[in-house]
């Protein structure tokens, strides 16, 4: 498996991710509005702006920034694939149900 990791490992929000860092504990850099961010960086963002618990935001996040799969993200983070198959689903199950809830006050 390879961890999308941009160079240099750098998040604009946390500063330097260094090398001790990255062999301790994986970390994935992606963009947002060409900003780096790192997952739990995005993770955070997402925990405090939806209904997100903090294992969806991490899903989400991994899925948007590093562009892994399910079985990606399970392998890096050690649950099964099914059950990041469920935090993906419920995370999406409350992303639909906010953007109905949008269309009927809209």
């Amino acid at each position: 498996m390879s961890v999308p990791v941009k160079d240099p490992d750098v998040c604009d929000r946390c500063e330097v991710i260094d090398e001790e860092h990255l062999a301790t504990a994986p970390v994935v850099i992606g963009e947002i509005d060409s900003e780096s961010v790192c997952h739990m960086c995005r993770r955070d963002e997402l925990v405090g702006e939806t209904f997100l618990s903090e294992r969806e935001a991490l899903v989400v996040a991994l899925k948007q920034l590093g562009d892994m799969s399910h079985g990606d993200i399970a392998e890096m983070f050690k649950p099964s694939k099914s059950t990041i198959d469920e935090y993906s689903s419920r995370a999406n199950s409350k992303v639909e149900r906010a953007k109905r809830t949008i269309e009927l006050i809209e």
